[in-house]
């Protein structure tokens, strides 16, 4: 067991100056709350939840002074730039970090919020896990796992804490695991950018997890690389990046080769550079002089094993920090001419001047200024009319701006119309100036009235007492609460609420029982919720809230919001924060507008307080502004007159001239069919309320036997999880399938059938619906569900939920668009698959079964490998699918017992006479598709005689017998050089050993593929016989190698491929 290694942190003994709880007034801890960037956090929960993924958790204040024994020294573990306590939350040990000399900065709330985005975006084994975090303090905080140190603290603070060699070399391999993860399983790679052994922690067991990623970035490979501003750590940057300032994952490979020198010579890197000096180049200078042991830590020579392996270790790290700077100051130069040069006037609506001045910005691990730039200098704005007086910024982010609401002087009209940008956090924000809102929408003539739509901030009160709470008061302003909009929503269990105006004469009211029904929707009718409309003309309201609960923990929420707002047409949770935000709609008039008298286009009229415009048919745009209102070129010629549908103009056309007439007829119609409704009306609600009774009734049947509670059970203990599934309703899937129409079908099986499907955020989904129901395919579905939860790779196809409300269990899937592999290998009609594309998707393949086993949270055994498990998008890019057999196994297990599963033809035959199921496996099933991919045969073929029937049995006899060539499928053979045909002969062969023993790893298959992958050379197989010579090959890394694989160092410096024939 090692020793606690925070002892080896220096600190100074005494508290971290934070207002302690009795400290923080409720009002201070809101403007924290809001300050800390909770507003796009929120944000930030919400999208994931969208996308499937686990939110973090918001602790309070209070659940941070508790867990820290109130700030208490003893607490503090460890105190550099962020002081570390330790604490316990929820029953388990947590590290509580705050940053301290940032408080309220800008750069502090960037910091903190791109470590929880990059954090969401990882599920890797080797890197420390973030469980929550608190903004109600001055400064924000994070709750990650508790670790014991971190690797600077071992290597220079301590000689207690002393590393082996054989440890180091681990650390270094575990770390070079979730590097290479965060540069390849993201649809785009995630660069760290301040790799270095502070940034590295270990477990108790001294198992390394990689942290700090507060400066990472997300990066397009496809998009221009911009530049970044220098960040990183003294002795660690890589030379190219501070030359060029373009990031790419290379900069994370050379920072790690600096920490392989750290870990071979046990020096500083940041000491050395304060000092003058350079590590790097003093192990280069060490290591071409053959002198590298005269630099080695000196208590590493009295291990025996360092001598033996340090030259192999060397030679990685040499090639780690192998940079290719010639040349490229004069490319720096030209770009930094050509970027200063540009003028790029609409980037103005984003608050940016040119290229040169855009800030960073990290939000969901991408940029999205290239689409933004793209829709600003769409050609269609410029045909649109004048919202915005001359000169004036139009739009901010996605909110265009019209008049008389504007961003500095003389673009507004008066100040209760002032509104600012704020571009620094995610896409641009607007606010209302005169109340500190946010602003979604600003609309002029939307169903009569000019409207605005701002957030609006949710009231709640835990209290059982008589608690009364004020609306912002628009009194004196040319704003009222809209009452065509908005509703005010009540949620909670157990409480009486009244409305009351400025005089507080009670205008409204509701009551809530406690039904303990958490959701707030559009039928709030009393159970848990209640709601009712708002009078019209209103400026001013307060909200007297009776809660009547039976605990101390009842909390009642009040929301003024509007009603058809995205929000509730779900439903909200009662247990939102107390700072959340909702929207909400004013009206808004101006007064005191002076307007041509010779425009024709617009008609104006009221009293001077409130002066009302509006544009006359068939034309467009802001009757607030002087000839504002104009006819689109796109309705010059239109004779009835013109409508705008989204983006664009559309003639009216009738069908014919007697249309006036054809409604009046039809209104008459109708009316004359009222009678009839009426009194048919009562029987139809009757029926309806009967059977809408009894759906419901057969949706709770249905969602039992399904397994839901099982499965909420299951998600709610899976803390390692990367994703919390959504449960979609069955009016979501029926709606999203076209009612489960044949035409979308994907694909038929003997489990039932697949259904493209969409979604009402656009979306495309694959929904898989089962043939049948027993228990042991309800185990199976909710494996399958738990399983998925697991697994963040981009390899694998993600699970987006589930639907258990119907007879049989419904999954929903990502939809990955070109068919399975089985599909492109045997099928006629198939697009052919060259060797290159089947060489890469099978190094895919096993690099996501590798994940499996050895970088999940805890090891997954797949159990069905095959072909048809294996999708490949339009890029051919492969995922494996199909969860619902596979098997978690804890980790201090390298086996289990259970019953075989699998499907014949791919099956273990140590697994099918044992039972003993192993990753090797997975191994056995992976050697089948890669014979599969080699002969494009089936595994099994009834047709065949029985000792052809088996194709992994024929493969294996045929290697044995040099005649592998001869099953070959020919094109391939005409594609392929032999020393490739040989080398994958050699794993196939591994692969498919009778004991598992022999068989390698699915991480050994992996890098022996990708090996292959480097040294495609088109050389037919044309005479087998007379090439002995390449049974035993040497073959040797060249130096224009991807750096990247280099931080996957194993065993592959050196890889010996035999051949088979």
């Amino acid at each position: 067991m090692l020793k606690s290694c925070y002892s080896c942190s220096s600190y100074d003994p005494y508290m971290l100056e934070i207002p302690t709880i009795n400290e923080l007034t409720s009002e201070e801890k809101e403007r924290n709350f809001i300050r800390n960037g909770a507003v796009l956090l929120e944000m930030q929960i919400a999208c994931f939840k969208g996308k499937g993924k686990e939110p973090i958790k918001i602790y309070s204040d209070e659940d941070i002074y508790r867990a820290t024994n109130g700030y208490h020294p003893a607490q503090i573990i460890g105190r550099n730039i962020a002081t570390v306590y330790r604490g316990n939350l929820e029953d388990r040990a947590v590290a509580i970090k705050t940053r301290h000399g940032l408080s309220g900065s800008d750069e502090l709330i960037e910091f903190f919020l791109n470590q929880v985005t990059i954090k969401q975006h990882i599920s890797h084994k080797n890197v420390v896990r973030l469980y929550g975090c608190c903004l109600e303090t001055h400064v924000p905080m994070l709750v990650h796992e508790l670790m014991h140190g971190n690797l600077f603290d071992h290597l220079h603070r301590s000689s207690e804490c002393w590393i082996s060699w054989k440890n180091r070399l681990r650390i270094a391999t575990e770390i070079a695991y979730a590097i290479s993860y965060m540069h390849s399983a993201e649809s785009k790679p995630i660069v760290h950018r301040n790799v270095k052994s502070a940034s590295i922690f270990l477990d108790e067991s001294l198992s390394a997890k990689l942290s700090n990623f507060g400066l990472s970035i997300s990066i397009d490979p496809e998009e221009l690389k911009p530049e970044w501003p220098l960040v990183g750590s003294e002795g660690y940057i890589d030379p190219e990046y501070a030359e060029t300032l373009v990031v790419s994952e290379k900069c994370d490979v050379y920072s790690f080769g600096v920490v392989m020198v750290e870990l071979i010579t046990g020096k500083d890197p940041a000491n050395m550079w304060k000092q003058g000096g350079d590590l790097v180049s003093y192990f280069i200078s060490y290591t071409t002089q053959n002198c590298v042991l005269d630099i080695v830590d000196q208590r590493l020579l009295l291990e025996g094993s360092v001598k033996s392996t340090i030259a192999q270790f060397t030679e990685l790290t040499m090639r780690s920090l192998w940079t290719r700077v010639q040349g490229v100051e004069g490319v720096a130069t030209q770009d930094d001419r050509i970027w200063s040069d540009v003028e790029v006037p609409y980037l103005e609506h984003y608050g940016l001047k040119d290229f040169r001045t855009c800030r960073r910005r990290i939000i969901l691990n991408q940029m999205v200024l290239t689409k933004q730039l793209l829709v600003a200098s769409s050609p269609l704005m410029v045909a649109y009319p004048p919202i915005a007086k001359p000169g004036c910024q139009d739009i901010c982010g996605n909110v265009s701006i019209p008049y008389p609401f504007g961003i500095g002087d003389d673009c507004y009209h008066s100040l209760p119309y002032e509104v600012t940008c704020n571009t620094s956090l995610l896409h641009p924000k607007l606010f209302l100036n005169e109340f500190n809102l946010e602003v979604e929408q600003i609309s002029i003539h939307t169903l009569v009235q000019n409207t605005i739509t701002v957030k609006t901030p949710l009231q709640r009160t835990c209290s059982i007492l008589d608690t009364n709470i004020s609306s912002i008061d628009l009194r004196g302003t040319p704003y009222l609460f809209t009452a065509g909009y908005n509703s005010l929503f009540v949620g909670g269990c157990g409480s009486s609420t009244l409305l009351l105006d400025r005089s507080n004469k009670i205008i409204g009211g509701c009551a809530t029982v406690c039904d303990k029904i958490p959701m707030i929707t559009n039928d709030c009718i009393g159970r848990g919720c209640c709601s009712f409309n708002l009078p019209s003309s209103l400026d001013f309201y307060s909200v007297n809230i009776f809660n009547f609960g039976n605990g101390t923990n009842d909390c009642t929420n009040a929301m003024l919001m509007n009603r058809t707002s995205s929000i509730i047409s779900g439903a909200v949770d009662p247990s939102l924060s107390k700072f959340a935000v909702v929207p909400t709609v004013l009206e808004w008039t101006p007064g005191n507008i002076t307007m041509p008298a010779d425009d024709p286009n617009k008609n104006c009229q009221g009293p001077p307080d409130k002066y009302d415009c509006y544009c006359n048919y068939g034309t467009f745009g802001n009757p607030y502004l002087p000839y504002g209102c104009q006819v689109p070129k796109e309705c010059k010629e239109c004779k009835l007159g013109c409508t705008k549908q989204g983006n664009h103009y559309l003639c009216v056309r009738y069908n014919s001239d007697k249309s006036h007439t054809r409604l009046i007829l039809l209104v008459l119609l109708g009316g004359s069919i009222v009678g009839l409704m009426l009194c048919t009306g009562n029987i139809s609600c009757i029926y309806l309320c009967v059977k809408k009774r009894r759906h419901l009734k057969m949706k709770e049947k249905f969602f039992h036997q399904n397994g839901g509670f099982v499965l909420k059970q299951r998600l709610s203990l899976n803390q390692g999880s990367n994703d919390s599934t959504r449960i979609f309703t069955t009016q979501e899937l029926r709606e999203a399938t076209n009612n489960y129409s044949k035409n979308n079908i994907l694909g038929r099986g003997g489990f039932g059938t697949v259904y493209k499907g969409i979604l009402p955020n656009h979306q495309v989904v694959a929904v898989k619906k089962s043939m049948v129901s027993d228990q042991s395919q309800v185990e199976q579905f909710i494996n399958e569900v738990v399983i998925l939860t697991q697994i963040n790779h981009r390899n694998v196809v993600k699970l987006l939920g589930c639907c258990l409300e119907t007879e049989v269990p419904l999954l929903v899937y990502e939809f990955v668009s070109n068919g399975t592999l089985f599909d492109h290998i045997h099928n006629n009609g198939a697009q052919w698959l060259s060797w290159e594309n089947c060489l890469r998707i099978s190094t895919e393949a096993a690099n996501a079964i590798s994940y499996l086993h050895s970088a999940a949270s805890m090891p997954i055994i797949h159990r069905d490998i095959k072909s048809s498990n294996i999708l490949l998008d339009d890029n051919f890019t492969a995922k494996i699918a199909d969860f619902g057999v596979s098997r978690l196994v804890p980790i201090d297990q390298t086996q289990v017992t259970t019953l075989v599963q699998g499907t014949f033809g791919y099956l273990d035959p140590e697994y099918f006479l044992t039972s003993h199921l192993s990753e090797k496996s997975d191994v056995c099933s992976f050697g089948v598709v890669l014979v599969e991919l080699l002969t494009k045969r089936k595994p099994i073929s009834w047709e065949t005689g029985l000792e052809d029937r088996n194709l992994a049995m024929q493969f294996i006899s045929s290697v044995k017998s040099n005649q592998f060539c001869d099953i070959l499928e020919p094109q391939l053979m005409k594609e392929a050089s032999q020393e490739q045909l040989f080398s994958i002969a050699d794993l196939v062969e591994k692969c498919l050993s009778v004991k598992g023993d022999d068989r390698p790893s699915m991480k050994d298959v992996a890098t022996e593929l990708e090996g292959l992958m480097k040294k495609i050379i088109i050389q037919p197989c044309s005479n087998q016989h007379d090439n002995e010579e390449h049974r035993h090959l040497i073959i040797l890394p060249s130096e224009d190698q991807n750096v990247t694989r280099q931080i996957n160092f194993e065993e592959d410096l050196i890889v010996e491929m035999s051949s088979p024939c």
